[in-house]
């Protein structure tokens, strides 16, 4: 399925449309053939993901700076807090990330900040090879308050 929106005057306008529909699309392809999940923490939620670089498009990898390959891996994490009314709101949360391979090599991942309108993800690229479990370990904390860690385990493919 291919959509394809023309680029006019509104140029911004539509590329965000055009990201936003695009990383959906993707959320909803890795929750069924990949890892996608969240956790709750209170009224705190994490949505977090991993998955190979070489999925996403050349016009979503270069608009997040992402490089495309087959032996990089994306780790995607964004925190929202559910308000009184139900909504959920994106929140700046404090992230350490780290990966730990089969030979127990321990790597801390540099997680960087992207705020895309009303949304903010920490993004970390990661090298992986074909076959590769990696466990990962997520803090994450608010205003300097612990709210949790996350542990889970994923393997990679790159054939």
């Amino acid at each position: 399925m291919a959509i394809k929106i023309q680029l006019q005057s509104e140029k911004g306008a539509h590329m965000r449309l055009y990201i936003r529909f695009t990383l959906s699309f993707i959320m909803c392809l890795l929750s069924a053939n990949s890892f996608a999940a969240e956790q709750k923490f209170g009224d705190y939620i994490v949505h977090y993901n991993a998955f190979a670089s070489d999925f996403l498009s050349p016009e979503i990898a270069t608009h997040y700076g992402v490089t495309r390959s087959r032996n990089l891996a994306i780790l995607n994490i964004s925190v929202q807090q559910q308000t009184i009314d139900g909504n959920r709101v994106p929140v700046a949360a404090k992230v350490t990330a780290e990966a730990t391979n089969l030979f127990q090599k321990l790597t801390a991942l540099e997680l960087r900040q992207v705020n895309d309108g009303d949304a903010i993800y920490q993004l970390a690229e990661f090298k992986i090879n074909n076959g590769q479990n990696i466990d990962f370990e997520i803090r994450l904390s608010i205003a300097e308050q612990a709210i949790g860690t996350i542990n889970f385990k994923q393997q990679f493919f790159t054939d």
